[in-house]
């Protein structure tokens, strides 16, 4: 068992939180794909209280079941690998992150991060890039960096606060003149000390990417999407303070693909679903 993602790291003198073990657990088991449901029970029966959260999770309105599940172990046989992979690496992640006690701010771009993933992972399937799993992670994660760095530095100067509250272009050059680090590295660190792939790290990493380099990596291009399109829309009710530009070749795809009737359909896909996501993820 994977028990070294328990201990929280400083990276660029950030404190980062470790994720919960039984995360961990539950992602190498659903990766592994010959998984038992006694490995399932036995990996959240060492974190009852992170396991409640997951159950209640899979019986809410987001998973919409035709049934109740009592236990966890067994929901892999209705909810299948990756939605259980989903929902037990977001949950873990706020968990680690505290939000339930977060404010202002803080809480706001956690908002903004669940209604990402939800788009990411919609794009991923529209557009036939990735896989769906690993572009809700990506977008859960893409500004794990800016919260860690707004909670952790009080002390932050006033223009560069607004890391938090979606800095943008400008955010993102303050961040390297002041700290030596953007939010986007910072949080593809977490990311990889966490253990999670390549695909989710890039995603992470890549997310406010520009050039042309993006289309390589099909996640982080759902990823940069759909942080645009929900910068646009604020569906989340998140107010960014300056949106960071999309990427030239990226809004190509997207209207190439979907045209303007496809988005207005994406946009009105996700706000029906995105206060179950909010409601699941935030508590």
């Amino acid at each position: 068992m994977r028990t070294e993602l328990s201990q929280p790291v400083t990276i660029h003198g950030v404190e980062t939180p470790g994720l919960p073990v039984v995360v961990g657990d539950v992602i190498a088991i659903c990766d592994d794909r010959t998984g038992a449901i006694s490995d399932f029970e036995r990996a959240f029966a060492s974190s009852p209280a992170l396991a409640s959260k997951v159950l209640r999770v899979v019986n809410s309105p987001y998973l919409s079941l035709p049934c109740k599940i009592r236990d966890l172990g067994r929901a892999v046989n209705y909810v299948g690998f990756k939605a259980l992979r989903e929902v037990s690496l977001a949950v873990g992640v706020g968990e680690a992150l505290g939000v339930a006690e977060r404010e202002g701010p803080l809480r706001d771009c956690w908002r903004h991060c669940i209604a990402v993933g939800e788009l990411a992972r919609s794009l991923s399937r529209i557009l036939g890039l990735g896989h769906p799993e690993d572009a809700h992670a990506g977008g859960i994660l893409h500004d794990v960096g800016a919260f860690l760095l707004g909670a952790s530095r009080p002390d932050l100067p006033a223009d560069l606060a607004v890391i938090v509250g979606g800095g943008g272009a400008e955010g993102v050059q303050l961040e390297q003149e002041v700290l030596e680090c953007s939010h986007a590295a910072l949080g593809a660190e977490v990311a990889r000390g966490w253990g999670l792939s390549a695909e989710i790290v890039n995603a992470v990493r890549l997310h406010h990417e520009c050039g042309p380099s993006l289309l390589e990596h099909p996640t982080a291009l759902c990823v940069h999407l759909a942080d645009y399109l929900e910068n646009q829309w604020q569906l989340s009710g998140a107010t960014r303070a300056d949106l960071a530009p999309l990427n030239p070749a990226a809004g190509e795809e997207l209207d190439f693909v979907l045209g303007a009737d496809g988005v207005d359909e994406l946009r009105a896909l996700t706000e029906a679903g995105l206060g179950w996501a909010e409601e699941a993820f935030s508590v």
